[in-house]
């Protein structure tokens, strides 16, 4: 089943930049995904449910920043 991840990217300044996300949603459709994006620092992802996707650090397949488009 494939499920849409939707993620906020940030960086902080303190001491060192640190890059990070934070988590806001899945859902079971893309364009609901979509909806919940409210700026160009929101990404959508898929993710298969009960599956891995690395164990490697890799870059996200179908990743995106759907209001940077």
């Amino acid at each position: 089943m494939k499920l849409w991840i939707v993620g906020k990217y940030f960086e902080t300044e303190s001491n060192t930049i640190i890059q990070a996300w934070e988590f806001f949603g899945v859902f079971d459709n893309k364009q609901k995904a979509i909806e919940q994006c409210e700026d160009e620092n929101y990404f959508i992802a898929p993710a298969e449910l009960n599956q891995v996707l690395s164990k490697k650090s890799i870059i996200w397949p179908g990743c995106y920043y759907p209001l940077c488009e």
